[in-house]
């Protein structure tokens, strides 16, 4: 539960923030910082079961990322279920478009795609919009569920005879 409302509340403050314009960091807690060409998307996460996030970008010629993780407690590495902060720093390459997508990953939680569309301006500044989520958890319950259907129909169509 406090996944799903931490990730509602970091998509909030993405779509009223334009996802940390240009030069500006916005951390998990929703302060934002300024810094130079770089923007920042944090995820908060927690040993044993929280989400793991990957990024996949269309277009690597145009924007890079490093990964970094840090721990809440300074003695993370004696207590259950630590919980820690995940920010990826985008710098830009060149200028252009691109997307990204961030897999959120958990075998406790829902199973988010973030799907983002990155601009680079001419001062390689980063943009980072938030296009939309899709738990794929949902989405393939839904497909299982109409393929079912499908060959259930399919399976008691009478067939005419002549």
């Amino acid at each position: 539960m406090k996944t799903r409302r931490f990730v509602l509340i970091s998509v909030l403050l993405l779509i009223f923030t334009g996802c940390s314009l240009n030069s500006r960091i916005m951390d998990s807690d929703g302060l934002i910082r300024e810094t130079e060409k770089t923007t920042q998307l944090s995820f908060e996460s927690f040993d044993g079961g929280g989400p793991e996030f990957d990024v996949v970008i269309g277009d690597e010629s145009i924007v890079s990322y490093e990964r970094s993780r840090t721990y809440s407690s300074p003695d993370h590495e004696t207590e259950d279920g630590a919980g820690y902060t995940v920010r990826y720093s985008f710098k830009g390459l060149k200028p252009g478009e691109t997307y990204m997508t961030i897999m959120e990953r958990s075998p406790i939680a829902d199973n988010l795609d973030h799907l983002y569309k990155v601009s680079v301006d001419e001062d390689l500044h980063v943009k980072i919009e938030l296009q939309g989520t899709t738990n794929i958890d949902e989405k393939r319950k839904t497909s299982h569920m109409f393929s079912t259907q499908a060959n259930a129909f399919a399976i008691l169509t009478p067939v005419s005879r002549k």
